[in-house]
C-alpha cells in the first residue's frame, strides 16, 4: 500500500528538526515528544515515524532509532520520493548502509545517473559507506555531482587500477561493524589533499573524548591489521575520523538556528 505525504504538522516538525544543531537537546526532545504523540494516535503514520527516527538519531538514542528503522522498512517500497530521501538519509546516519544502498540503485536511470534531484548527497554517502565502488562510479555521472564528479571518477579509477575495490569494501565493512551502535550521524566530503582527490569521512557519536579516542583507535588498528594481512598498502585517498555528535551541524547543513 502506498504511503501518503506527511501531514502539515509532521512536515513542520521535521523541517524544524533539520534546522537544529545536534546540541539543541531540549528543543529536539520537545519535537520528539510531539512526534511520539502523533505516532501513538496513528501507529501507521510512516512519515511521522521517519521524523521520529531522525530525532532519535540526533539524540543518539540508537536502539530506538534502529527499532523505528525496522518498522519503516516494511513500507520502504511504497514511500513518496521526498519521504524516501529522508528515510535513506536517516539509515545512513545510524550506520545501516546495506539497507540504504539497497534503495539507492533503484533511483539510477539508464544512463547511470540518478533519476531524481536531491539524491546525490545521500547516494554518495551510501556508496562510500558501504564501500560500493561500482555504485560510486555510476553516481559520478549524476548532473548534481558538479565538481565532485571529477574527484569521484579519479578515486574510482585509482581503486580499480590498483585492485583496491574489494579491499575498500572490506575496509568499510570493518569500520561499520565497529561503529554500529555508536554512530548517530555520518558525513562524507570529497576534498583535495596535496591536489589529489580525497574522501573525508566523519562519524559522529555520543561520548566523551575518551570514548571518541577509543573508537578512533579501534578503527585505525583494525584497518591497519586488515591491510597488513592482505599484504598491501591501504589507500591513501580516504580517511575516517570520529567526532562528538554535539559538534554536528543541522541535518540540512545550514547554520544553526539555536546554539
Amino acid at each position: 500500500m502506498a504511503v501518503g505525504n506527511p501531514s502539515s504538522e509532521t512536515a513542520n516538525l521535521y523541517d524544524e528538526l533539520t534546522h537544529l544543531p545536534y546540541s539543541a537537546h531540549s528543543k529536539i526532545e520537545q519535537i520528539e515528544q510531539k512526534l511520539h504523540q502523533i505516532v501513538k494516535l496513528n501507529p501507521k503514520d510512516i512519515c511521522s515515524r521517519i521524523a521520529l527516527l531522525q530525532s532519535f538519531s540526533m539524540t543518539a538514542k540508537l536502539d530506538d532509532a534502529i527499532e523505528q528503522a525496522e518498522i519503516i522498512w516494511k513500507q520502504s517500497a511504497h514511500l513518496p520520493p521526498l519521504v524516501e530521501q529522508s528515510y535513506i538519509s536517516a539509515l545512513i546516519d545510524i550506520g545501516l548502509f546495506s539497507w540504504a544502498s539497497s534503495l539507492v540503485p533503484h533511483k539510477l536511470n539508464e544512463r547511470g545517473g540518478l533519476g531524481r534531484k536531491g539524491y546525490f548527497p545521500i547516494s554518495l554517502a551510501s556508496a562510500i559507506g558501504s564501500g560500493n565502488v561500482e555504485l560510486m562510479a555510476r553516481i559520478a555521472k549524476h548532473e548534481e555531482a558538479d565538481n565532485n564528479a571529477e574527484k569521484l571518477e579519479f578515486i574510482v579509477k585509482q581503486m580499480n587500477e590498483y585492485d583496491l575495490a574489494v579491499h575498500f569494501k572490506n575496509q568499510q565493512a570493518i569500520i561499520n561493524e565497529l561503529s554500529l551502535g555508536h554512530q548517530a550521524a555520518y558525513e562524507v566530503v570529497l576534498d583535495r589533499r596535496k591536489n589529489w582527490p580525497f574522501i573525508d569521512i566523519g562519524i559522529f557519536i555520543k561520548g566523551d573524548s575518551l570514548e571518541i579516542y577509543r573508537l578512533q583507535s579501534a578503527i585505525d588498528r583494525a584497518v591497519k591489521e586488515y591491510y597488513k594481512s592482505a599484504g598491501i598498502q591501504p589507500p591513501r585517498n580516504c580517511r575516517t575520523r570520529i567526532f562528538d555528535i554535539n559538534a554536528h551541524l543541522p541535518p540540512d547543513g545550514s547554520k544553526p538556528t539555536e546554539s
